[in-house]
């Protein structure tokens, strides 16, 4: 389905595309990293930069993504 399997990045413990079940036009991507330096790595990354100019050539998106970071909660 063209998602990248976790793991095919170093680091990459999870990656998931979801589509809004309201707008068939809102995408909402989850990924998980084993750590900072495998996230900074990713956001590095030629593959990403490629994705974002192929994206953008396409005009595939309104605008810059949204990116929002999360830490998990620790069970106590």
């Amino acid at each position: 389905r063209g998602q990248p399997e976790a793991g095919a990045e170093p680091g990459c413990l999870a990656y998931r595309a979801h589509r809004s079940t309201s707008d068939p036009e809102l995408f909402a991507i989850y990924e998980t990293y084993a750590d900072d330096a495998a996230y900074e790595t990713h956001r590095r990354s030629t593959v990403l930069a490629e994705y974002r100019q192929r994206r953008e050539a396409a005009g595939l998106a309104a605008g810059p993504s949204k990116v929002a970071v999360y830490r998990e909660i620790a069970p106590a």
